[in-house]
């Protein structure tokens, strides 16, 4: 059995531009930014329901923030670059 068949890779690229404040919200736009991610998946016995994956989460490490609402000093920080490890059994 070919290790390769049963391999599946995806990378998905997510951009985001203008985000809109709230009329009474003077503090300055935020930046637009690029959010990546990467996932590998493996399932070693095809179609005996077993799989694992790593998944890498925003893979450049993009710093980036979300508006907040203005009663709060700060926008809301999204997480660094950050793993996931899966193993999943279907049956």
């Amino acid at each position: 059995m070919a290790i390769f068949t049963s391999m599946v890779f995806g990378f998905v690229d997510e951009i985001v531009g203008e985000r809109k404040r709230s009329q009474d919200d003077l503090r300055e736009e935020l930046d637009d930014y690029v959010w990546s991610d990467l996932v590998l998946r493996y399932e070693p016995f095809q179609n005996k329901g077993f799989s694992c994956a790593f998944i890498v989460k925003n893979l450049f490490d993009s710093s980036a923030f979300e508006p907040n609402d203005i009663r709060t000093p700060n926008d809301i920080p999204l997480p660094d670059r950050y793993f996931i490890g899966t193993l999943q059994y279907r049956f």
